[in-house]
């Protein structure tokens, strides 16, 4: 039987400017790993001659973290190096760099032209210890103004299921915007700070 594949997923860094209770990866800004830019780009081209020999359906490259707008420039050279070998190119973020509207448009406009598709946001109670909200909503504003798709994720648990203040706080920025939710596993830092009654 034939595995099909449709996409490749880079951890650009362990890096994080939060220090989620559920990461899966335990990420935080203590974590100094990273994938060297090169070694992504050989990756990639290796995908591309991949995909055109015997897997079509490869058609996306995800580039998370971590969070890997702490590797901006790199972020947004990979986003173009990945695009111009033809493939889709959606990255994650949990959004702390969204200070001001004026700085989500430049970011978002930048990636746009570099080739991003998709923008996922992590939207969580976990995250909103460390991420306002509002600057969430700012990208999702500017993504829309620069036709970039968007959709947020939230990981829950039973204690932290009920996410119905994000809905309230980010109002009619909302509309159309899709919203995956996922239960909490238990790995990397779930597994010391989630308890197992909690996991849903």
């Amino acid at each position: 039987m034939k595995i099909r594949i449709s996409s490749l997923a880079f951890l650009l860094t362990f890096q994080c400017t939060a220090r989620c209770g559920m990461c899966c990866f335990g990420c935080s800004p203590e974590r100094e790993e990273t994938m060297p830019v090169e070694k992504i780009k050989k990756i990639i081209d290796d995908a591309k001659r991949y995909r055109d020999e015997r897997y079509p359906d490869l058609r996306t490259v995800g580039i998370s973290g971590g969070e890997p707008f702490l590797r901006y420039d790199d972020l947004l050279y990979l986003v173009e190096f990945a695009h111009k070998r033809g493939f889709r190119v959606t990255s994650t973020t949990n959004g702390f760099w969204a200070r001001s509207q004026k700085i989500t448009d430049e970011r978002i406009s930048e990636l746009k032209k570099a080739g991003l598709a998709k923008i996922a946001l992590s939207i969580d109670l976990f995250h909103g210890e460390y991420i306002p909200i509002e600057n969430n909503k700012r990208i999702i504003e500017a993504a829309k103004k620069h036709s970039v798709a968007c959709e947020f994720g939230s990981v829950i648990t039973h204690s932290t299921k009920n996410i119905g203040s994000l809905y309230d706080t980010l109002g009619e920025s909302l509309i159309n915007v899709k919203h995956v939710v996922a239960p909490c596993l238990p790995a990397g830092a779930a597994k010391e700070n989630v308890s197992a009654e909690d996991f849903i």
